[in-house]
């Protein structure tokens, strides 16, 4: 009987310290979400990720971001490279080519395949080619080599 008594007496102890911590408990709880829902929007990219809000309200996910490293080519009939007013399109990103390579960080919703629209200049007319990169094993690093054929 006294080791029932006993028993009770520190389920009840154990049950009243927990009721009276409890407060406390969800008050670090919530601290920490916070802290951390704000360090995933102050520096998304520790996280490869865009701070698109308006994205996020719509998916609960921010846009992971991407790097497309490569060089861009155009031949003509020769094969003599005559790249010229080359710009390349990824979503709504672009970058203008100075030489044969280029760097491109962009955003993308989808984690499994982007499309790429190279738009050129042969002959005093614009061009375009596009073509879909399959993103594989969650690389945020994409290298690729163009080679168009005017």
């Amino acid at each position: 009987m006294v080791h029932l008594k006993y028993l009770w007496l520190i389920l009840v102890r154990s049950t009243r310290n927990l009721l009276h911590k409890l407060p406390t408990i969800f008050s670090y709880f919530f601290l920490a979400f916070s802290v951390i829902c704000c360090l995933i929007i102050l520096f998304p990219s520790c996280f490869n990720k865009v701070p698109v809000l308006s994205y996020y309200i719509i998916e609960e996910e921010l846009p992971i971001t991407y790097t497309l490293n490569g060089e861009v080519k155009v031949l003509d009939k020769d094969g003599n490279i005559i790249n010229k007013n080359i710009e390349v399109f990824v979503g709504g990103y672009s970058t203008f080519l100075e030489s044969e390579h280029f760097n491109l960080i962009f955003s993308a919703p989808t984690t499994d395949e982007v499309y790429v629209v190279i738009r050129y200049e042969v002959n005093g007319n614009m061009d375009e080619f596009t073509e879909c990169l399959e993103i594989k094993n969650n690389n945020h690093s994409i290298t690729k080599e163009f080679i168009i054929y005017a």
